[in-house]
């Protein structure tokens, strides 16, 4: 009789570790070295991986293994049990059912009764390692559902948290940057700009300010400057409107943990868990920007941004109008100037691209102010009566779009609650036999897609139907925004921001020597 070669695997998961000692790899190879040492087995080696999933065969000391086992080193290869080998069913039986019995090496796991050697307790090894995978996908499932809840709740679960690890408290030096920047941004000064402004007066970026917190050097090999991605990351980011956003990443899937950005709908928003930093007037304005490419605009002559830069955009091809000045010196020695407008693809590209959409500056602001006026009226003779006006104009908006959201809230949800049945049944048909087992994994696969994804729309259109409920707070953020240009402010760059979110220019023709031209303005709120 042959003499038998023991390699002893012994595996454990991050996973695995709530089970405590039973399933450490001290007590796996003390429980598989007992068992070799009765059978008068001559152990080779012990092979151990600790903090790898069984959902892949690339581990070090697995490979070391399976090169041992091919090469002759060791003819037996012993086990706890099956889910220690591998938990990925396909790779798995490739080696136990394919690779082993072609060189001649035997697989005993010991608490699952298997032995290759004897054919007869062989036959429930693929069924064994489907469940075997069933139970990743389970705690994968249920891990992620874990992480959904904590984070719907509101609880922070990111990295450098506080000594409250999931409630943000507020570091006031770093608070004092962070309202600059918004201040600044909201000012329209550009990202690049502020950059420059904090590097030449040497504040610490986040990751510097960090570890010089904790009194530890920085162990990134990297420029400790500001630059556009930071910044650009702050000033998108909800936590300082007193917003925890999370899970907007996650793994491709439970087998493949390449991490991928999430789309922005099924991201777990809750707002108000903690201070705010940024009032919500200097947000919008900073968020704004970032909603659509806005053209660079010149500055005028004096340094001062162009009254209606970021507003204005092409009615046609929905490019950003791009500030012009010009100036005339006339006869008499006089300087006179027109402050204009115009469409940057046409500017770039000419006729071929779109039209030139030009409008003058003057106009614009003469349209808003007698536009303005209208509502000015109505605020003085009766707030309330618009008030009233402005919440029933809004309502009656959004009515149609509210039904048809409910609508589809209720097919959704129907919808998760029959794939919930689905899935139920899949592995009831499997328990009995009466469904392969890649048929079993291909159908599981599809329902929990679809699943993630009805809960993603669902959660989406939710979102949706709360912000029906600010018709209130919106109206009155749009009267006190009129009342302080009542109390005679200037139509300044900051002020339009406030009142409006965006001016869409039209193609202009002239009729009997009068202008024509469709602009449409959207206000805020």
């Amino acid at each position: 009789m042959d003499e038998i070669k023991v390699g002893i695997y012994a595996r454990l998961s991050q996973d695995d570790e709530r089970f405590g000692e039973s399933m450490s790899i001290e007590n796996q190879r003390l429980m598989l070295t007992d068992l070799c040492e009765t059978q008068g087995w001559h152990i080779v080696d012990c092979y151990a991986d600790d903090g790898f999933t069984g959902l892949t065969f690339q581990r070090p000391e697995m490979q070391r293994l399976i090169a041992d086992a091919k090469s002759g080193r060791i003819n037996t290869i012993v086990v706890k049990d099956l889910s220690r080998f591998g938990r990925n069913y396909i790779e798995a039986g490739q080696l136990i059912e394919d690779l082993f019995p072609a060189i001649g090496i035997r697989l005993i796991a010991v608490n699952d009764g298997v032995d290759t050697a004897n054919n007869q307790n062989t036959d429930y090894i693929p069924i064994r390692n489907v469940f075997n995978e069933f139970y990743s996908k389970d705690i994968s499932r249920k891990v992620k559902s874990a992480r959904q809840a904590i984070a719907r709740q509101g609880n922070f679960q990111g990295a450098y948290a506080p000594q409250d690890r999931h409630h943000l408290l507020v570091d006031e030096e770093a608070a004092e940057t962070v309202r600059r920047i918004f201040r600044m941004r909201a000012a329209g000064v550009g990202i690049r700009h502020i950059a420059d402004i904090l590097n030449r007066e040497q504040i610490l970026n986040p990751r510097d300010y960090y570890y010089q917190k904790i009194g530890k050097p920085n162990p990134r090999n990297m420029q400790h400057v500001w630059g556009d991605v930071t910044m650009t990351h702050i000033l998108k980011n909800e936590v300082y409107i007193g917003n925890t956003v999370q899970c907007k990443s996650g793994v491709v899937s439970y087998k493949n943990h390449k991490n991928i950005k999430k789309p922005q709908e099924s991201w777990i928003r809750c707002e108000h868990t903690h201070e705010a930093l940024i009032d919500m007037e200097t947000w919008t304005a900073v968020q704004e920007k970032f909603q659509k490419s806005a053209p660079k605009q010149r500055r005028k002559k004096d340094g001062e941004q162009p009254l209606f830069s970021g507003l204005l955009w092409c009615a046609d091809c929905g490019s950003g109008l791009r500030f012009n000045s010009a100036s005339y010196v006339g006869k008499d020695g006089t300087r006179s100037g027109n402050n204009s407008y115009c469409c940057r693809r046409f500017r770039t590209g000419g006729k071929n691209a779109c039209q030139s959409h030009w409008t003058g500056e003057q106009d614009l602001l003469e349209l808003i102010e007698t536009e303005l006026s209208g509502f000015i009226r109505e605020l003085q003779a009766d707030e309330r009566a618009l008030w009233g006006r402005l919440i029933a104009e809004r309502n009656q908006t959004a009515t149609a779009e509210k039904k048809a959201l409910e609508s589809r809230q209720g097919h959704l949800l129907a919808r998760l609650a029959q794939l919930d049945t689905l899935l139920k049944k899949l592995y009831e048909e499997m328990l009995l036999g009466q469904l392969p087992r890649e048929m079993l994994l291909e159908m599981s696969e599809r329902y929990t897609d679809e699943k993630t994804q009805k809960q993603a729309e669902l959660e989406e259109i939710s979102a949706k139907l709360i912000e029906y409920q600010n018709t209130v707070e919106d109206v009155d953020k749009w009267i006190a925004v009129l009342k302080e240009y009542l109390s005679g402010r200037e139509l300044d760059w900051v002020l339009l921001h406030k009142l409006i979110k965006e001016i869409k220019v039209g193609h202009y023709t002239r009729i009997d020597g009068v202008k024509h031209q469709e602009i449409t303005i959207t206000y805020n709120f």
